[in-house]
């Protein structure tokens, strides 16, 4: 069966301490890497085996994709825009916010490296 929407989380991991800016902290990073996606279901959609019948399996390249956001870029609304022109069809916004999460009864964060990413 073919999946319904492809969420593409390009805001995980957060390694810009190891490795320098994320790809999701700059536009033109966020939007190859939504081309890429895109043209890879194309391909895909295109190589599919041609005895399957129109009603059980569409091209993949009519599968939409959503792009997850990193929450704590400069400026998300130019990330947004340029994984849309990319070819996204929707925007996931956001991923974890940064945080720290203290035990109550130690006084202690709950994490072993102190901060991580907090939701719910």
């Amino acid at each position: 069966a073919q999946p319904d929407l492809i969420e593409v989380n390009i805001s995980c991991p957060n390694v810009g301490d190891e490795f320098g800016t994320p790809f999701a902290g700059l536009p033109e990073s966020a939007a190859a890497v939504t081309e890429s996606v895109k043209r890879a279901l194309l391909e895909v959609g295109a190589s599919a085996p041609s005895g399957d019948s129109a009603e059980a399996l569409t091209t993949n390249g009519d599968i939409p994709i959503s792009v997850k956001l990193a929450p704590n870029v400069p400026d998300i609304t130019r990330i947004a825009a340029a994984v849309v022109e990319a070819g996204a069809d929707a925007i996931t916004a956001v991923n974890t916010v940064p945080g720290m999460v203290i035990d109550a009864e130690s006084g202690r964060p709950v994490l072993s490296n102190s901060v991580g990413g907090v939701s719910g």
